[in-house]
């Protein structure tokens, strides 16, 4: 007895749609993988600008004032201030791209952190902003990340 099997082929239909779920299947994965980026980086940003925060505080507790600074402009380290440097892990922080080459603080997306002391929003400190994602100013609305409530 010989038995003789039935090749089958997938038909053009079959084909068809397995390439659509292969491109739904994509599409998901790419939206997954934007949103955790862009959520780790705004963390990542939160985060800085928390530490950055803590060391401002400490900074005011030992010399009992904060950097002035009128309008928002960028937060830019001074080196030569030895007092606040002693509050943040400088030289790690610049190796980790937290401040960059002109020895400003940077967020995630590689833009400048704006600093306002005394601040428009925290009037007894100071603000701290960062742009977000498009970096353009959405003051108060949007992406933009900021120590002060959006209200």
């Amino acid at each position: 007895m010989i038995k003789s099997y039935k090749r089958s082929n997938f038909t053009v239909i079959e084909l068809l749609a397995s390439i659509v779920i292969i491109v739904i299947l994509i599409a998901i994965t790419i939206g997954v993988y934007s949103y955790i980026a862009t959520k780790t980086k705004n963390d990542r940003t939160k985060a800085l600008m928390k530490k950055f925060e803590l060391a401002m505080q400490s900074y005011k507790h030992d010399t009992g004032y904060y950097f002035q600074q009128s309008t928002p402009n960028n937060l830019t380290v001074n080196t030569s201030d030895s007092e606040f440097l002693k509050h943040i892990d400088y030289t790690r922080m610049k190796n980790s791209g937290e401040i960059n080459s002109n020895n400003q603080l940077i967020d995630a997306w590689g833009r400048e952190i704006k600093y306002q002391c005394p601040g428009s929003k925290n009037r007894t400190m100071f603000d701290l902003k960062s742009y977000g994602k498009d970096g353009i100013d959405n003051s108060g609305s949007g992406d933009d990340i900021t120590n002060f409530s959006k209200n």
